[in-house]
């Protein structure tokens, strides 16, 4: 079923792709100018200007813009051997000049007045275009000798664009330039993250930094506790520098760096620390979110280098498969016609200019939102709020911000941009609930490349590195997929070294749990009794290590057998520890009585002396007259015994009156103790069993049942008693459907003749 969802979706993204890229999709139409030389176009504006750049060294920085007639521009710094001059260019993708800044010792020729180096400066900016636009505005600037002109130019006709250019000078020099194209012209800035983008930015980086906190400090906790070891905190710090440097020399990152000279600073959360939240989140993620730890396993296993799974492999193929799905979802918004005045905003345009834009297609940033969100908000909100309404009132628009402003594919109105949040988070929310943490991030990853080969087309000699890519990917899916081995989701610690001291404690406990059940199992009888006319077969699973629960057989001094079902209140070691002890008096009582009830009454005299509160012992036992082939027994607040009639066809419920051992005194009990007698013929079966039966719970909350049972116990008619044993055990076990028993589960089944 996952494997055709992701094909169907692979596919559908794929047709959405082809049927509205050409209409939808703005770089098909724009003029791109190669960074090479726009780079050295910079450099003749920066001589226009008086200043030689010709030996300094230009460091490039792609913007896209959501409106304008090239919305992509690329601001090129230019830094001087000794660091301490720096100047700006900036072209948008047609290859115009929209912006130049000066060093701040280097104003360039001066000339008569402001003004005239303000209309010099417009007239090489705006060339044969400037009779269109308006006369300056001057304003006065912050120091003094320091002006400010502005030239507008108003929309053209079917244009609803304005163009202004404004010229900062002071001292009769330019300082700077700037060409704004606008849908107004306000005197602030059509900034990327003007509006409702920068409430989504705002609760977006709220949510991240909350984030980094939380997960640091349980880090920093753990550190303290010793329970991390030293050298996975340097492998730790190792992989965030190498992570740093790679995006440093492959990607734009020395390039973003310089921008920060002249004031833009690009650079976003450092490189560094990015890289070790990353880290952070895949170490620290499950050890603390218990419920979803099978979501990290096959993400730990990549990070940490472990052993290939098969997991692993899918994980892959299914983030790759939804890929062309996720990068559909802005033509979705844009051709369904819905959503007026929506089109689709390419904001990963700026690969055209990147130095490597196969490595700058991942961005740190939005892996570690996902990480955040998916690893720890979901899951913590789950653990923290009991109601799922509720939980659903703050997962849904906190996702949906999340999602419009990391996957920013949509501009226009507001109702377009949360609508491809909203579709966005249910892709992610879907790949997440029905794969893992990898599958999520090898989406965002491919989703990626695929909007590079979107992008680049065929105006990029990097579009192969796409390709290659988006098959590499394919190749380690298939080759997980194939070599991996099988890994059990049942392991909580498995492949973490961030938790070698909780592993190596667990294992510990492991070990002594383990030798702890062989005793267990042992003090169970080793073989069933030979009891001539009779079949008898049993059985005793714990839920946990060690168990609450037990069978056990007698020989009683008047050579009849004891038959008994007991379970101790509560599971694991307590419940192990009482069960030993409810055994051993079993065994001493009977020594001296062969009496039903007496010895019945006798265990829970002494259980109720050494018991603690609200621990109690149940128990159904039977005594057996193999020769007269009657059957006494009681119940102490046991589950009732099943009798099946074979000659009549009969199936009926045994519930002599009784309350469990060790809850109250001998006289009590006493009186409310019944002991019944079951006069069995050629055939008959009694079926002596613990709630860990009757209460097995499957997907769907229904529990198995007494009435269940007895049909499974009617279809043993014509079967001895260990067919039959395995015959019930085995529909207790399809019922579960893969479920793990939730308790114990003991089992008796006693044939006449079998």
């Amino acid at each position: 079923m996952k494997r055709q969802a992701a094909a169907l979706a692979a596919v559908a993204g794929i047709v959405m792709l082809a049927v509205w890229f050409g209409k939808y999709w703005p770089p098909s139409h724009w003029t791109v100018v190669p960074r090479v030389q726009l780079i050295e176009k910079g450099r003749q504006a920066a001589a226009h200007f008086g200043l030689d750049v010709g030996g300094w060294k230009a460091y490039a920085v792609a913007t896209v813009a959501k409106q304008g007639t090239a919305p992509l521009s690329l601001r090129i710094t230019y830094v001087a051997h000794d660091g301490e001059q720096a100047a700006e260019a900036g072209f948008d993708s047609s290859g115009a000049l929209i912006y130049w800044r000066a060093p701040d010792d280097q104003k360039g020729p001066k000339f008569e007045s402001n003004e005239a180096a303000a209309r010099a400066a417009f007239q090489y900016m705006a060339g044969a275009e400037a009779a269109r636009y308006q006369s300056p505005r001057r304003s006065a600037g912050d120091e003094e000798h320091e002006d400010e002109y502005e030239f507008r130019r108003m929309a053209q006709p079917g244009s609803s664009l304005r163009e202004r250019i404004t010229v900062k000078t002071k001292d009769a020099a330019v300082e700077r330039v700037q060409r704004r194209t606008s849908a107004s012209l306000s005197d602030e800035d059509d900034d990327d993250d003007e509006g409702y983008w920068g409430f989504f930015a705002v609760l977006s980086g709220v949510m991240q930094t909350a984030g980094f906190v939380v997960v640091l400090g349980v880090f920093i906790l753990w550190v303290a506790r010793k329970s991390i070891s030293r050298r996975f905190q340097l492998r730790l710090a190792g992989g965030a520098f190498l992570i740093m440097m790679a995006a440093l020399l492959f990607g734009s990152g020395w390039d973003k760096l310089h921008s920060v000279h002249l004031g833009h600073d690009t650079v976003g959360v450092p490189q560094f620390f990015t890289a070790l939240t990353i880290l952070l989140y895949v170490a620290v993620g499950r050890g603390i979110s218990a419920k979803a730890r099978p979501k990290w396993m096959s993400l730990e296993q990549l990070c940490l280098l472990a052993p290939v799974s098969k997991a692993m492999g899918e994980s892959i193929a299914a983030g790759m498969l939804f890929s062309p799905l996720l990068v559909s979802i802005p033509f979705l918004i844009a051709g369904c016609g819905l959503f007026p005045g929506s089109s689709v905003w390419p904001q990963k345009a700026a690969l055209l200019y990147g130095r490597s834009p196969l490595w700058e297609s991942g961005e740190m940033k939005v892996f570690l939102g996902l990480l955040w969100f998916f690893g720890f908000v979901v899951p913590g909100l789950e653990r923290l709020i009991r109601f799922v309404w509720l939980r659903w009132l703050i997962l849904l628009p906190l996702g949906t911000v999340f999602c419009a402003h990391v996957w920013r594919g949509v501009s226009g109105p507001i109702d377009g941009a949360l609508t491809a949040g909203l579709v966005t988070l249910a892709l992610f929310w879907f790949v997440w609930a029905w794969f893992d943490m990898l599958a999520v991030l090898t989406l965002q990853l491919a989703g990626g490349f695929v909007t590079g080969l979107l992008i680049l087309g065929q105006k990029h000699e990097s579009i192969w590195s796409f390709v290659l890519a988006l098959i590499a990917l394919a190749g380690a899916a298939f080759w997980c997929y194939r070599r991996g081995q099988e890994v059990a989701e049942g392991d909580p610690l498995a492949t973490n070294p961030m938790l070698t001291g909780f592993r190596a404690e667990r294992e510990k406990l492991l070990a002594e749990f383990s030798v702890a059940r062989r005793a267990q199992q042992d003090m169970l009888p080793r073989a069933m009794p030979e009891i001539p006319g009779y079949s008898i077969a049993a059985s005793c699973t714990p839920s946990l290590e060690v168990g609450g629960d037990l069978y056990d057989f007698l020989k009683l001094q008047d050579g009849r057998v004891g038959i008994g079902v007991a379970d101790v209140s509560g599971k694991g070691v307590p419940a192990a520890l009482y069960m030993t002890l409810t055994k051993g008096l079993l065994s001493s009582v009977t020594r001296n009585s062969s009496e039903l009830g007496p010895v019945v009454e006798e265990v829970n005299r002494h259980l109720h002396g050494v018991t603690r509160k609200k621990v109690f012992v149940t128990m159904a036992l039977g005594f057996l007259d193999a020769k007269k082939r009657v059957l006494e027994c009681v119940r102490a607040g046991h589950n009732p015994m099943v009798w099946r009639q074979k000659d009549k066809g009969l199936t009926t419920l045994v519930t002599p009156g009784g309350l469990g051992l060790g809850i109250t005194a001998s006289k009590v009990f006493g009186a409310q103790l019944k002991v019944e007698e079951l006069a069995l013929s050629e055939g008959d079966a009694v079926v002596f069993y613990s709630d860990g039966i009757t209460e097995a719970m499957n997907r769907s909350l229904e529990q198995f049942g007494e009435q269940r049972l007895m049909e499974a116990v009617e279809r043993t008619d014509n079967l001895a008693a260990p067919a039959a044993h395995d015959s019930i055990l085995g529909e207790v076990r399809s019922f579960l459907d893969g479920v793990h028993p939730q308790d114990d589960m003991t089992l008796v089944v006693l044939r006449v003749g079998g």
